[in-house]
């Protein structure tokens, strides 16, 4: 823009024939010099995009990202990864509270499917920027290669943690967290380490706009005053609970200069949003039975008792109120500095993050407090007795639930529509990404919404004649089953007492699943309700967790 005066104007007429190949020796000295400058071949460790593409990522190994701009041009040129849009933008499931129901297939929606490499890092603050990456092919080698070794030193943390939980498991309270605090000690580090490698990966692994900015379309910047008007309207505005969460969630993800308690604090709030959106349309989902905690680590929910005892709902209440007033502050600050420059913005946002770090502390205390009185209720939370069926019928009725669950999988993805194309192409086209646009459901597969019989890829036809072929075959696996259950039942000389076959597969499935779901949990029941771990060890260990539900992953929107 400086040197727009001194451009020269378009010619008004012709190059003379002679001064072509002038012209021409010019542009080829110019060549010459730059191909001499240039490496003979490219250093071995250059990245690549994802996939097939072998093009340097844009910035990597220090390439000048403004080679062919002047010295003014890149001055204006940040060191961030610039994509020009319009991208791609992925949040990670909601993990739900304690023991309740795993959705096993993602409500019907119509996007862009999640990058499956994304279900290693559900529970990362970074989810978001590598999901982005992931969707738009643009994460180097060596990004990729850091993802990889501290996934790596992650997971010896974690595994190491579960082994000392299993080894204690009938050892006493005290023994139990003298054992803790001594493994604490050499882990500690170790995690403080990994929550500084996953905040700069945070930082990295974000795309930038034009200028360097943040896409607009985020509207992280506002989440204070759309979580305000939402609280204003939550009786009966579910969407705007939805929009409030997503607000909010994003300013957990992408705002600076947050600490990794804020980020996990505005996180659980925009859960409380998105349970209150479900609540307030029970036709899309059940509302969860008996009282919840948002509870340690964040963004875990607990359910806890209706009739705690008086010092018991005394400690709840001012847990609920320490929090909430922490929650308060932070939404406070994110809106009083919106208009100020992101350095004045930081340097607000890292001293509220300071003087709410002891805070933070001090809350953490009271929870594990609750943690240890809980544990003296009756009947804590804990594995449910397993059935009892000869291994062989169990084995059989796992395998039918198994490929049961296939065959619905298997059909709901021959349910697909059309939608708008993650780049280029023709929507629907066979260039299109396969998960795009694919129908799955919630829990047992119903749903409420209309899909356009026109816009399916599978005719009707062959629809009904893969469904009864593929129950058919459910059908005579079961009847094997009840069979061989009957056989049993009469060898043993045991009495249904009344029950049909029928209603002892029932009862053994209802035990199963609670058992199934039991393991499921199990991570995440220890990092929330163990007394004695460290905060660290506890997010840590949730973060397993919550990979180990394995959620469905929600489809990505574009941003513009």
């Amino acid at each position: 823009m400086m040197a727009a005066s001194n451009a020269p104007k378009p010619a008004s007429k012709k190059l003379h024939a002679s001064a072509v190949p002038l012209l021409a020796a010019v542009i080829l000295g110019i060549a010459v010099a730059q191909l001499s400058a240039q490496p003979s071949s490219p250093a071995p460790s250059t990245p690549t995009a994802l996939g097939t593409d072998t093009t340097p990522a844009p910035g990597a190994n220090g390439e000048d990202r403004a080679r062919f701009m002047n010295e003014s041009a890149s001055h204006y040129i940040i060191s961030r990864t610039l994509y020009p849009g319009p991208t791609i933008l992925f949040f990670p499931p909601v993990p739900p509270p304690l023991g309740s129901e795993i959705p096993i297939l993602a409500p019907i929606t119509a996007g862009i499917g999640a990058p499956t490499d994304l279900a290693a890092y559900v529970d990362e603050l970074f989810y978001p920027m590598l999901g982005t990456r992931l969707a738009v092919g643009l994460l180097p080698d060596a990004l990729r290669d850091q993802l990889r070794a501290y996934e790596t030193e992650k997971t010896a943390v974690q595994d190491e943690l579960r082994q000392r939980i299993a080894a204690l498991v009938d050892s006493s309270p005290a023994v139990r967290e003298a054992q803790f605090a001594a493994l604490a000690q050499s882990q500690t580090p170790r995690i403080a380490k990994l929550q500084s490698i996953a905040e700069r990966l945070r930082s990295e692994l974000r795309l930038s706009g034009a200028l360097g900015l943040l896409f607009k379309d985020l509207d992280w910047r506002a989440a204070p005053e759309v979580y305000l008007r939402a609280s204003q309207n939550a009786a009966g505005a579910p969407d705007e609970l939805r929009y409030a969460a997503r607000a909010v969630r994003a300013a957990a993800h992408f705002q600076e200069g947050l600490s990794d308690e804020q980020r996990r604090l505005l996180i659980g709030t925009a859960v409380e949003l998105s349970a209150g959106a479900e609540a307030a349309k029970p036709e899309e989902r059940p509302r969860e039975a008996g009282r919840i905690l948002q509870f340690s680590p964040g963004p875990a929910r607990i359910p806890i008792p209706e009739d705690l005892p008086d010092f018991m709902e005394t400690d709840v209440r001012d847990y609920i109120s320490a929090r909430g007033l922490l929650k308060t502050e932070l939404l406070k600050a994110l809106g009083q500095t919106q208009g100020e420059g992101e350095d004045a913005r930081l340097a607000a946002l890292a001293q509220l993050a300071a003087v709410q770090a002891p805070r933070f502390a001090a809350l953490e205390v009271l929870a594990e407090k609750i943690r240890r009185d809980l544990a003296t209720l009756p009947n804590p939370p804990g594995p449910p007795t397993p059935p009892t069926l000869p291994p062989d019928i169990a084995a059989r009725i796992s395998a039918y639930r198994s490929h049961k669950l296939e065959v619905l999988r298997t059909l709901r993805s021959m349910l697909a529509v059309d939608v708008e194309p993650a780049a280029g192409g023709k929507a629907g086209s066979a260039t299109a990404d396969v998960n795009t646009g694919a129908l799955t459901w919630m829990r047992n597969g119903t749903t409420r919404s209309e899909v356009p019989a026109s816009s399916l890829q599978e005719s009707v036809k062959q629809f009904n004649q893969a469904q009864e072929k593929l129950i058919g075959d459910l059908n005579i696996e079961l009847a094997g089953i009840r069979e061989a259950l009957s056989e049993y039942m009469r060898s043993q000389n045991k009495s249904p007492h009344g029950k049909s076959i029928d209603d002892l597969l029932r009862d053994f499935e209802d035990a199963r699943q609670k058992q199934e779901l039991w393991e499921k949990y199990r991570d995440y029941h220890d990092a929330a309700l163990m007394p004695g771990l460290s905060a660290g060890q506890r997010s840590v260990l949730f973060d397993a967790a919550v990979v180990r539900l394995a959620l469905p992953l929600p489809v990505g929107e574009p941003v513009h």
